[in-house]
């Protein structure tokens, strides 16, 4: 910051001020989950874990998942899958 001060004399510029703030602020969050996602976090730490948890939901919201019946049929998947 450089020291210097706004005064506001409306309570509509005050506000106008608050909305471009509450902009400013969405976008950078924008930025920082693309930052996030772009660079590799190592596994096992908190930042892979939130990204993973990120990515599985964005899998469950768009319906790429399947369900199992029981652990039963899970395994027989996974075996069928992976050849187990």
């Amino acid at each position: 910051m450089n020291g210097k001060t706004v005064n506001i004399s409306k309570a509509d510029d005050a506000m106008s001020l608050y909305r471009e703030v509450v902009v400013v602020r969405e976008a950078v969050e924008k930025l920082y989950k693309k930052i996030v996602r772009a660079l590799p976090a190592r596994e096992g730490t908190e930042e892979w874990w939130v990204k993973e948890d990120e990515l599985a939901m964005e899998d469950y919201r768009a319906g790429r998942y399947t369900e199992h019946a029981s652990i039963d049929d899970l395994v027989k998947a996974m075996e069928k899958k992976f050849g187990l």
